[in-house]
């Protein structure tokens, strides 16, 4: 998790938001960490309720929660870890 996590912040940071810049770099991942792993378990904790309480199949179910939380998940690295440098 930690090697995907490192993976993703560095291409979010150069490709996605285009930040060349080093200043800040290890609170940014720090940040960038706890709201991925933030999302991480609320993914799984609401893969487990549409499974187990609502009865959608497992993979509807993450592609439903995929399709809601990935905008989230974008919004919050744009403006909690990439919007202030």
């Amino acid at each position: 998790y930690i090697f995907i996590t490192i993976n993703a912040f560095l291409l979010n940071k150069f490709f996605v938001f285009k930040i060349f810049s080093p200043k800040k770099i290890h609170k940014q991942y720090y940040q960038f960490f706890i709201t991925s792993a933030v999302f991480y378990i609320l993914n799984s904790f609401f893969l487990y309720i549409f499974v187990e309480f609502i009865g959608i199949y497992y993979l509807l179910s993450q592609a439903i929660i995929g399709l809601v939380g990935l905008p989230i998940l974008y919004l919050a690295h744009k403006k909690l870890v990439f919007g202030h440098i």
